[in-house]
């Protein structure tokens, strides 16, 4: 327990700490899409019908809308906020990767 408190004072910029844990699911995402775009054959089966016209829209609003939440929304933070634990940071960074990830494939 004394160690978790520990962890837990460790503190980040709250601007900081939304693009670090946001940024993950464009740079995902973008790199799966480009990789289902350069390859050809059987090795990229599970991922050929990602230029369909609902596959190309679908990736482009999920990339615009993590662009936002990643870039923009960070930038227009109000300076000082409140920061935020590390933990809380690693955990939803997690999440976000998690999440791209299965949302890429």
């Amino acid at each position: 327990v004394l160690g978790m408190q520990t962890l837990i004072r460790i503190t980040i910029r709250s601007d900081l700490a939304w693009f670090l844990w946001e940024i993950p699911n464009v740079l995902i995402m973008a790199a799966y899409w480009l990789r289902a775009r350069t390859c050809a054959g059987a090795a990229c089966a599970p991922n050929r019908n990602a230029f369909t016209i609902a596959g190309c829209a679908l990736a482009a609003m999920f990339c615009s809308h993590y662009v936002h939440r990643a870039i923009i929304y960070p930038l227009r933070m109000r300076a000082g906020a409140k920061r935020m634990p590390l933990v809380m940071m690693l955990v939803c960074a997690v999440w976000c990767i998690c999440n791209s990830y299965f949302l890429a494939r």
